[in-house]
């Protein structure tokens, strides 16, 4: 699902998933885990954090692994994705618990009949490159 879905979207945001300065794929976080996309800001944070769960993973488990690896972390979006599911979650917001991060719930194969440009939309406001990355294209010159 990763690389037939994921990739696709990200791509139409405008991530190059296969420059390591921009994304990395399957990315270790120490102790915290692992998530399966990491986005990189222009100053090399992370920017967004992606664990993808398979639609026969409870959801429960994906949002403890995804709180698990954004501890301590204040800035950025997690998103945990779950079957064609999108949770969005606001790092940077100043609450409790984790699931109160939680900013809104997409389903692409749902929503997407009605209003593809919805979908589009919100998803490049929250983990769009121009967001994190500014408008350059960051492909190297020869």
């Amino acid at each position: 699902m990763k690389y037939a879905v994921i990739d696709p979207i990200l791509w139409s945001l405008g991530w190059c998933t296969w420059l390591p300065w921009e994304c990395g794929p399957d990315f270790r976080l120490g102790r915290r885990g692992r998530v399966d996309y990491a986005l990189f800001d222009d100053q090399g944070n992370i920017a967004v954090y992606i664990n993808v769960q398979s639609s026969y993973t409870r959801r429960r488990y994906g949002r403890i692994r995804l709180r698990e690896c954004v501890r301590g972390t204040t800035a950025g979006v997690g998103i945990l994705i779950y079957g064609s599911s999108w949770e969005l979650y606001d790092l940077s917001l100043r609450v409790r618990l984790f699931d109160d991060k939680r900013v809104g719930t997409l389903d692409i194969d749902r929503d997407a009949g009605d209003e593809p440009e919805i979908i589009a939309e919100v998803l490049s406001c929250w983990i769009g490159k121009s967001r994190w990355r500014g408008e350059s294209d960051d492909l190297p010159s020869h």
